[in-house]
């Protein structure tokens, strides 16, 4: 049986990973939830639906001692939790701290908890910048250069990095495209982001639920 331990469990992906990750009856899971109104919310859903199989832990990766508690005898840990545009186009301190030292955090927890982890980090495309008519295609080895001023897709790039040189011994980066979700469209149409895209430029998709599977 396998105790995978799981970031940003409150979210749309987060909650279809979860789900996704309880198909299997050899999976235990333990989910990090903030102990805001919308953490409880998930915190209840998760046991009212799966009950012993899942553990809450409150806690946020900017708190080393919280990445301590989630990791302790993990087998995996599945790293979602993320600030993500529009929010991270409006708060950069937040996006920084969540982003990048949340994902410091756990490293050093999976370290210092005897490398066993096997680390699995939700990045994004958005770490190759946009795309145009002419370039549509992206290619896993194409130079990692994000769009001016996508502190959301610097972020990531940062945290590959601090992986990629970190010395755990199992880690894996998924880089999702944009996901398509539920009430995409009025959630966010107030947002000025939704209309920074230029008509000419490819847009890649994958459904939440597609996602979630590809990533579990």
């Amino acid at each position: 049986m396998s105790l995978i331990s799981v970031t940003g469990a409150s979210g749309t992906l987060g909650a279809l990973s979860v789900e996704s990750l309880l198909k299997d009856p050899e999976n235990r899971l333990r989910v990090l939830l903030r102990g805001s109104k919308r953490g409880k919310k998930a915190a209840r859903r998760y046991v009212r639906r799966f009950g012993s199989r899942v553990e809450i832990v409150y806690g946020d990766v900017r708190k080393y001692e919280d990445c301590l508690r989630l990791l302790e005898g993990a087998d995996y840990l599945l790293h979602l939790a993320a600030v993500i545009p529009p929010a991270a186009d409006h708060n950069a301190k937040l996006t920084l701290a969540v982003n990048i030292d949340g994902t410091k955090n756990l490293i050093c927890a999976a370290l210092e908890s005897g490398n066993r982890v096997r680390f699995i980090f939700i990045s994004s495309v958005a770490v190759y910048g946009g795309r145009d008519e002419k370039h549509p295609w992206g290619r896993v080895g194409d130079p990692l250069v994000t769009s001016a001023f996508d502190v959301y897709g610097q972020t990531k790039m940062i945290s590959e990095f601090a992986l990629m040189e970190s010395g755990l011994k199992n880690w894996a980066v998924l880089r999702i495209s944009a996901v398509l979700y539920d009430n995409l469209l009025t959630n966010n149409i107030s947002d000025g982001l939704m209309f920074h895209t230029p008509w000419n430029a490819p847009i890649e998709w994958i459904t939440a639920a597609d996602s979630a599977s590809l990533s579990t």
